[in-house]
């Protein structure tokens, strides 16, 4: 990444980290009335072209895993972070990096949490508090509170002809293929 650090324009080497597996936070979890907990984070994804909402609820998650770090790969160096307050639950996949070629300063990345959400990360700007995080799309958006799933591979990212972003993800673990739970793309 290309970042203004004390003044000076710098381009790192960076890492960027999910927090990893979370744990349901069962004293939360509501069982009659709306299923699950609000949106711990940031919130709930608009409503997409085609879809017709997005979740309002998912499952209560703890803190654990609502963390996606930046770190310098040569000085270990945490560049930034954004935590349990902007996600609503752990991120536990892969993070695709665009633009994705050799020799190019990457400036956004795609992935997706324990629920299905998918979440957009612009990190064009020079300056680190300019750096933004939103969710983009719930593939679970027709789908009750806590039958989300994650995705365990980062998002193939490519664009369109017009130079959009065009991004697929799918759930589940495909090491468990005798798995019952519903996945999607």
């Amino acid at each position: 990444v290309l970042v203004d650090i004390g003044g000076t324009l710098q381009e790192r080497a960076i890492a960027l980290l999910p927090g990893g597996a979370g744990e349901v936070d069962e004293t939360e979890a509501r069982t009659t009335g709306p299923v699950g907990c609000p949106a711990q984070g940031i919130g709930q994804p608009p409503n997409n072209s085609g879809v017709i909402n997005a979740r309002s609820r998912q499952r209560c998650w703890g803190r654990t895993g609502r963390v996606l770090t930046w770190v310098d790969v040569v000085t270990g160096e945490v560049i930034r972070e954004f935590g349990a307050d902007v996600f609503n639950a752990p991120l536990t996949g892969g993070v695709g990096i665009a633009p994705g070629d050799v020799g190019q300063v990457a400036q956004r990345a795609f992935l997706t949490d324990a629920d299905g959400i998918m979440w957009a990360v612009d990190f064009s700007s020079r300056r680190t508090s300019e750096w933004d995080v939103r969710p983009v799309h719930d593939i679970f958006w027709d789908a009750e509170a806590t039958v989300g799933q994650p995705a365990y591979h980062p998002p193939i990212i490519s664009s369109d002809s017009e130079g959009r972003f065009v991004v697929v993800q799918a759930t589940g673990d495909i090491d468990r293929l005798d798995a019952t739970e519903a996945n999607r793309v």
